[in-house]
């Protein structure tokens, strides 16, 4: 892929986090000119728009969904009915950092980079979920059931675990 619409790859990902930048307003059915490269030479390819297919792309990580909201219920359970215990905290974190990561599970398409805010879900699983899924399964793990030794006294880990990735 090298260009939409006339415009480099290049140019549509310098303006993705640019509020002034105008944004296509295509529709399903319209035709989008696509620039390929295909065994070193440029070519336009007409391609039509249709609708984003979001129940296929949902059923085939069902299983991925299934897991995510049952972990998203028992976190809220734990969370409201012990809100002051600092893994029923961490678990609730956990649970929607992965909740977070759904948009990269979706995938991304060539289009996206022209869409600022699809590009943006993207890139918040890719880049600021995923990275705090771990940092907050290490905090889970230093305080559930109780506080481990090497974080009681010491109030400074904990942040730091959310620093460092």
């Amino acid at each position: 892929m090298a260009a939409i619409d006339g415009r480099g790859m290049e140019a549509w990902a310098q303006e993705l986090f640019s509020a002034r930048a105008r944004r296509p307003t295509w529709e399903a059915g319209q035709r989008v000119t696509y620039g390929v490269v295909r065994e070193g030479e440029r070519l336009n390819v007409a391609v039509r728009l249709t609708s984003y297919p979001l129940g296929a792309r949902l059923a085939a990580i069902w299983g991925i969904l299934l897991v995510t909201i049952a972990l998203l219920l028992v976190a809220a359970l734990v969370f409201f009915r012990r809100p002051s215990l600092p893994a029923s905290r961490a678990l609730a974190l956990t649970a929607v950092s992965i909740a977070g990561t759904i948009p990269f599970s979706l995938g991304l398409e060539a289009s996206d980079l022209t869409n600022a805010v699809s590009f943006r879900n993207y890139y918040f699983g890719n880049f600021i979920a995923y990275p705090l899924i771990f940092s907050a399964m290490l905090h889970f793990w230093l305080v559930f059931p109780q506080p481990l030794g090497l974080v009681v006294g010491r109030r400074w880990i904990v942040p730091t675990l959310y620093a460092l990735p």
